[in-house]
Order: structure tokens, then C-alpha cells, then sequence
């Protein structure tokens, strides 16, 4: 293949491709790489990442590409060197100040509380904002369980358990990926809370914006679609009974109740509708979109999935409030880029992987399948139109998350590709109804319960879809092996734009040659 043909990648596309394999790098000396299949990955890995970026980051073989190479690995494997080194917490029982960043979630049949915390102080040490902990405590029966909310300050005895992979398997690598560097187990009893949660902060506002969708919702709706449309918004799982939730991860539809790009660009996109409907001009509607993004964004608090589609949707912003044109193959991987930098362990966790290849698979492979599938003659009907994009977009997302299903979860449920079908539209039209009746409760409240009523039907009808599709048996395997997850997706992207790539170049020598013949 020429290089003179292939599309350039720019700088941020290659440091994309380079951090990971600096990361691995810098992780290495910590690994106990005792298989051979992980060792033999591990080299693949760190060979294809290398080369490809060599490779492609020019239409030329310059000097200067293997010295940019050279220089952003360097940096990149110093930067996360910096990065991984454990915080020195103290050992032993020690009295700590800590911020809770996260809701709360009920472990263990009700008799505990789980946080994700800053550590403020610890033996009157200061420690820095990213200084993160997953702090587990009995229900205190002297403190209030309201004023336990993200955002309030609280002080209490306990130990430290830091993170060894070894002990911990795969839930420490999870923990890491969150940006969690230890786990704090707190005592009920020395608990005092330092400081609530101001009223009128940005936390205050967000828990009370929570506890009125989910009243609103169990008001207008019946159970469980109450807690269901709760989830669906907000991302809290907490009260969704375990047999619904079962529905949704044997039919592979779990992603929804996740909240990920799926809920960010259905929100942005009803934004935008709602405000082009009453003739704003242009920038004040992308300006209220990058505003709502970035709120809700905060507002849903510690998911990679968000971040990474509310990044997207404000650079989107960005590229028109510049006039820059719409890469976004380059927008995904600055994404990419700024998430690293925040926590350059985010690349091992399972949520971050099956978001970017969702969306990468998306981007990539839905573009040219449709132009492939377009001179056919059933894209004449609209209706045949839509059904095949949804079907092309649910293939690519299935073909690309497929390592890190069976990875990380051991299995692969087949039946995604035709449930996601009916499911994604309908959950698009359930937040949209919903967000309609939460903005009327207050002023009209005829109007409220007709949309209330509306998403009632298709809630229900979301879940008969899940109870019908998981009735099929997923496809399990066990042992498979992490670190060929990046040699998947490399393998599938190539072969996929070889294809793609030949069938263009005969096409535009067809192409030549009919005109030529015309000319003649």
C-alpha cells in the first residue's frame, strides 16, 4: 500500500495511540506477567502501537516523525511514572477528614454505606485533591442519613487498605481506573460530620435536583418504572429491583440504566430541538447545549462514559464557535488525551474501554458501511433506511466491545445486536418525556401526567423488550486474556480499512477511467 494514500493521522490521533502503550510500559516492573499468553500480548501490544503510530502519522517519511514518536512516548511514560506512585496514607487506625465526591450506594443487605471520598487530612497531614479513596462505613445511628450527601465534609476514625493487585485481582486494577487509591474503612460510631453540603453549591443544588426527580417519578409512575425512569436520568441503580436489572444484563441492554453518550447526546439533542423551535439564533442554542452538557456532566459525577460524551459534545461546540471543521475521529481521541491526563490508569477500566470502542466503532465503521449499503435499492424507503443505520450502528458497537465483554464479564450476549434495535430509540423517547413532565410538575400539572402517562407505556414497553430478549443464553468464555483486547481492535481496524480502503481506490480508478472514455 503506498503511503502517499493513506489519510495522515494528526499529533493527537498518535499521542492517543502512544499513551496506552507508554502506560503499559510504565506498568510493567508491577506486573507478575507469569503467562506466557499475557507476555506474548503484552509485547504485541507495545510492537503494533509503535509501529502503527510510525506509520501512519504521515503521508511522508520524514526525519522528524520517529523524533515526535520518540518524544511524546518519553514524556508520556515520565508523566504516568509521576502519576502511579501510591500516596502515602498512614497505616494503622488513624482519625481522617474526608469529602464525599459520589452518592451513596447500600452494600451488604442495608448495614453499609459506600462513598467515593477525597482525603482532606489524615493525622494532620493535608493531602492533595486527587488523593481518592472508596470510603465504606456502617449506617451511623447518631448521624442523619440525609446529611450524608455528596459534597459534605465529614470526620471519623479508621485503616487504611491500600490497593495490592495481587490480593485484590482484577476489582484493584477496576478501583485504580477510577481514580481510587485505597479503600478507608470508617467506624459508625467516631463519625461527626465537619461541614453539610452547602444549600446553594453546586453539590447542594444537584442532591436536591436528585431527590426531585426521583419524587416526581414515584409520584407519576407506578414501581418499578418509577425507579426505572429514576435510573434512566440520573444513573442511580440503587432501587431498581435485581430481577429487572438481571433483564437488562442478559439481554445486553444494560448500557441504557448506564449513563454514557447514549444519554448525553439524547438530552443535547432534545435541547437543541426544544430551542430551535422557538427561533434562537445559532450560537445561543450551541452555547445552552455546551452549558446543559457541562452541568449534567457534574451533575451525574464520577463516569468515564459521561465525560468522555459531554468532552465530545463541548469540543463539537467549540469546532463551530471557531469554524473548525468536524473531525471526529480527532475529537474522540483529544477526548481521549484529556482523560489520560487525568488519570492514566482510566485506560484499564472496563466502563472507559466499552466507551470509547463503542464510539469509535461508530464513528469508523458506520460512515462507510452505509455508503456501501447505499446504492442497494432498499435504501428508496425511508423507514428500511432508518432500521438498516440502527442496525449498522448496533454491528459496529457489538464488533468492537466484543473483547471487553468476554474480558471482563466472561460473556458475550449475541442477542444486543437486535435488542438494541427497538430499546435505544425507546429510551431516547422515555428521557424526553421524562425531562418534559419534571419541567411541567411545577407549573401544569394536566400536561405533567399526560407525559407521565405517555412514558408509563413506553417504560413498560422497554422492559417486556429486555424480559423477551433475555430469555436467550449468552455466550460464555472463561480466561480470556486482557491484553488482547488492544491486538483486537488494532487487527479489526486494519482489516476493515484495508477493505474499505481498496474498494475507494478501484472505485476512483473506475471512475478516472469513465472519464476518459467520455473524453475520448
Amino acid at each position: 500500500m503506498p503511503v502517499k494514500d493513506l489519510h495522515p493521522v494528526t499529533l493527537v490521533e498518535t499521542a492517543a495511540l502512544l499513551l496506552p502503550a507508554a502506560t503499559a510500559c510504565a506498568l510493567l516492573p508491577r506486573l507478575e506477567l507469569t503467562c506466557a499468553t499475557n507476555l506474548i500480548a503484552a509485547c504485541g501490544v507495545l510492537f503494533l502501537y509503535a509501529s502503527g503510530a510510525v506509520f501512519l502519522l504521515s503521508k511522508r517519511r520524514a526525519p522528524g516523525t520517529v523524533m515526535i514518536v520518540v518524544l511524546v512516548f518519553a514524556l508520556s511514560f515520565l508523566y504516568t511514572e509521576s502519576r502511579i506512585r501510591p500516596v502515602p496514607f498512614p497505616q494503622g487506625r488513624t482519625r481522617v477528614t474526608l469529602k464525599l465526591v459520589s452518592d451513596s450506594s447500600v452494600k451488604r443487605g442495608g448495614r453499609m454505606l459506600q462513598y467515593t471520598a477525597r482525603v482532606v487530612a489524615a493525622d494532620k497531614t493535608a493531602y492533595p485533591a486527587s488523593a481518592r479513596v472508596l470510603f465504606n462505613v456502617g449506617v451511623p445511628k447518631n448521624v442523619p442519613r440525609g446529611s450524608l450527601e455528596r459534597g459534605a465534609v465529614v470526620k471519623t476514625e479508621g485503616v487504611f487498605v491500600l490497593l495490592d493487585p495481587a490480593e485484590w485481582d482484577g476489582y484493584a486494577r477496576y478501583l485504580q481506573s477510577r481514580g481510587i487509591q485505597a479503600v478507608f474503612e470508617g467506624h459508625a460510631s467516631g463519625l461527626t460530620i465537619e461541614r453539610e453540603t452547602r444549600k446553594h453549591g453546586f453539590y447542594g443544588v444537584s442532591n436536591r435536583l436528585k431527590r426531585y426527580i426521583t419524587g416526581v417519578n414515584r409520584a407519576l409512575l407506578f414501581f418499578p418504572q418509577s425507579d426505572f425512569a429514576t435510573a434512566l436520568l440520573t444513573g442511580n441503580r440503587e432501587t431498581v429491583p435485581p430481577e429487572v436489572m438481571e433483564r437488562f444484563i442478559r439481554s445486553g441492554t444494560l448500557h441504557i440504566l448506564a449513563v454514557s453518550g447514549l444519554h448525553v447526546g439524547f438530552i443535547g439533542f432534545f435541547i437543541f430541538l426544544l430551542l430551535r423551535s422557538v427561533r434562537l439564533p445559532t450560537v445561543l442554542i450551541y452555547a445552552a447545549v455546551g452549558c446543559a452538557t457541562f452541568f449534567y456532566m457534574l451533575f451525574i459525577g464520577d463516569s468515564p462514559s459521561v465525560r468522555r460524551a459531554s468532552l465530545m459534545v463541548l469540543c463539537g461546540t467549540a469546532l463551530f464557535f471557531f469554524d473548525r471543521d468536524k473531525d471526529y475521529i480527532n475529537v474522540l481521541a483529544l477526548t481521549f488525551v484529556v482523560l489520560w491526563v487525568l488519570n492514566p490508569l482510566v485506560i484499564f477500566g472496563p466502563g472507559f474501554l466499552l466507551s470509547f470502542s463503542a464510539t469509535f466503532g461508530i464513528l469508523f465503521l458506520v460512515p462507510p458501511l452505509r455508503r456501501l449499503l447505499a446504492r442497494t435499492a432498499v435504501f428508496r424507503f425511508k423507514a428500511v433506511d432508518h432500521l438498516v443505520s440502527l442496525l449498522l450502528v448496533s454491528f459496529s458497537v457489538q464488533l468492537y466491545i466484543l473483547p471487553v465483554l468476554l474480558a471482563f464479564f466472561g460473556s458475550f450476549p449475541y442477542v444486543n445486536l437486535l435488542a438494541n434495535v427497538p430499546i435505544v430509540p425507546l429510551a431516547g423517547l422515555s428521557l424526553a418525556l421524562e425531562i418534559c413532565y419534571l419541567l411541567l410538575y411545577p407549573v401544569f400539572m394536566p400536561l405533567a401526567v399526560l407525559a407521565a402517562e405517555s412514558n408509563l407505556v413506553v417504560v413498560t414497553l422497554i422492559l417486556r423488550i429486555a424480559s423477551f430478549f433475555a430469555a436467550a443464553p449468552p455466550i460464555a468464555v472463561d480466561g480470556f486474556p486482557r491484553a488482547v483486547i488492544p491486538i483486537y481492535w488494532v487487527a479489526i481496524t486494519l482489516l476493515f480499512y484495508l477493505l474499505f480502503w481498496r474498494r475507494e481506490t478501484i472505485e476512483r480508478g473506475d471512475a478516472a477511467a469513465g472519464r476518459a472514455v467520455r473524453r475520448w
